[in-house]
């Protein structure tokens, strides 16, 4: 027996292609997730400054603050005992960029076209949960996607 509702999981995905940021967050809106969308280094941060997430999706090349920075930041700034994972997303291939995540407190990498099996892994790993295959882990057309999305990306959560 449950012991009551339990607590929807909370993503930010930190992204500024104007198509990538919908696809990630429509699958995990399917699998019961809740997800923040942010287009800019600093409102990644500020973001992590309002609420707590379980992860934290970062593309590495953000205006306003690149991924690199926003995770240092995004570090110096948690309660102690506190990490948060940060997972990097990149199409890059450069040698060095991994180390360089590293040094910025990020704990994993994903390839960009972020794809469904990369980050039903990635969940499994960070979070502990394994989506059930079917719908919701389907793969989806970025046209599916967009159209299930009912807010816009541009902003940072509200405060206020």
């Amino acid at each position: 027996a449950a012991d009551g509702p339990r607590r929807r999981l909370g993503i930010l995905v930190a992204e500024d292609n104007p198509v990538n940021p919908r696809v990630g967050p429509a699958l995990l809106s399917r699998a019961g997730m809740r997800c923040d969308v942010v287009q800019r280094g600093r409102h990644a941060v500020q973001a992590c400054t309002e609420r707590r997430y379980d992860l934290i999706l970062m593309d590495l090349y953000l205006p306003e603050g690149s991924g690199h920075e926003a995770a240092a930041l995004i570090r110096s700034l948690e309660p102690p005992g506190t990490r948060t994972p940060i997972l990097a997303m990149t199409a890059g291939t450069m040698p060095d960029e991994w180390e360089r995540c590293q040094q910025a407190g990020m704990d994993d990498f994903l390839g960009k076209p972020l794809r469904s099996p990369d980050l039903q892994a990635a969940l499994r790993k960070w979070l502990g949960v394994a989506p059930q295959a079917g719908p919701a882990w389907a793969a989806t057309p970025a046209a599916e996607a967009l159209a299930s999305l009912s807010t816009s990306p541009e902003k940072p959560p509200a405060s206020s």
